[in-house]
């Protein structure tokens, strides 16, 4: 802009007779003002080529560095079942609550530390349908992750085991209801005990037990564990028959794990167990290490919090057996074909 003022005030200064007269004079002048116009637009453009170039070369990466990021995540040669995400995620949910896995999951990369995640997520106190779209959306900016989740798939639900004891009349109430259901009625329950029981006797027990919380007294949260998967990958099993020490190892594992992904961990925050807390980041990390370093000094796992399911009967023979203090209804279908009440 500098050049271009001075050619202007030098134009200014021509006499206006010798300006009319040579012509030759004119064109020169329009070719120079041409020229500095296009030394100008080059400048400018040069100077844009320059700043993309550091916000791809230096910024982009910078941030990629400096926040949870999960490309890594998804080099695997194997498909979305199989990638180290979806695993990640299907014990951060195992541990997490009840009833909720990953089937598989894909990633978009939309630069400068922003991540665009799909997941199908599956509910699996319900038919196992594969092959839908994803149901739930992970929206990572420079670390943090915002979920949407429309069909409410991964919320956890706050009073699943009660915030106080089951009156006699409230649990007769309950069994009167569930008389009046069909025989071919499945029933699915959470429901917590008076005394806690080794894990391992619980699974024993005549009922389908899916899903356990672990007992823990003096920790900030409480993890569970699932007993019958519906989705196992390599060299996985159901855990029904398993020995205390073979729970209490598939426990730890699952713990360990989560930690082998801190900046993950801490981006998703984590709301674990019956005491309902919520750490976000960065704090997550912190509770799960001491979870960790507390259940490595159990001998036994046990719980006073699990998820049942069953045939009307059966579940209403399993309540006369136990002493429990709260009971809440997950679901209940008319019959195994899968009909909801």
């Amino acid at each position: 802009m500098k050049d271009f003022d001075e050619l202007a005030e030098g134009l200014n200064d021509l006499p206006e007779c010798y300006v009319m007269e040579d012509r030759g004079l004119e064109r020169q002048i329009e070719r120079q003002i041409n020229r500095r116009i296009t030394k100008i637009s080059l400048r400018t453009l040069f100077a844009v080529a320059i700043a993309a170039a550091v916000l791809l070369l230096i910024i982009n990466p910078v941030m990629k560095l400096c926040s949870f990021n999960p490309r890594p995540l998804f080099t695997s040669a194997e498909a979305a079942y199989e990638n180290e995400f979806t695993k990640y995620m299907r014990v951060y949910y195992e541990t997490a609550q009840p009833y909720v896995t990953v089937y598989d999951s894909s990633l978009k990369d939309r630069g400068f530390g922003r991540y665009v995640i799909e997941m199908s997520v599956l509910d699996t106190s319900s038919p196992i349908y594969v092959g839908l779209p994803p149901n739930v959306k992970m929206n990572v900016n420079w670390g943090r992750i915002a979920v949407e989740d429309p069909q409410n798939l991964t919320t956890v639900t706050a009073n699943r085991y009660g915030y106080g004891l089951m009156s006699e009349e409230d649990k007769a109430a309950l069994k009167e209801e569930m008389e009046e259901l069909p025989d071919s009625s499945v029933i699915h329950l959470s429901l917590s005990i008076r005394t806690a029981k080794p894990v391992s006797e619980v699974i024993d027990a005549p009922i389908q037990v899916n899903w356990v919380e672990i007992y823990n007294e003096e920790g900030k949260v409480r993890g569970g564990l699932t007993i019958r998967k519906s989705i196992m990958g390599e060299d996985e099993r159901d855990r029904v028959g398993m020995t205390d020490e073979e729970l209490k190892q598939e426990y730890l594992g699952n713990l360990e794990y989560l930690l082998s992904q801190p900046q993950l961990l801490n981006a998703l925050g984590l709301r674990m167990g019956s005491k309902g807390r919520y750490y976000v980041y960065p704090t997550t990390v912190e509770p799960v290490k001491e979870l960790l370093d507390q259940t490595r000094e159990q001998a036994v796992l046990t719980t006073k919090n699990y998820c049942i399911s069953g045939k009307k009967q059966e579940i209403l023979d399993y309540l006369n057996t136990i002493d429990y203090t709260s009971v809440m209804v997950d679901d209940v279908r008319l019959s195994i074909l899968g009909k909801r009440k």
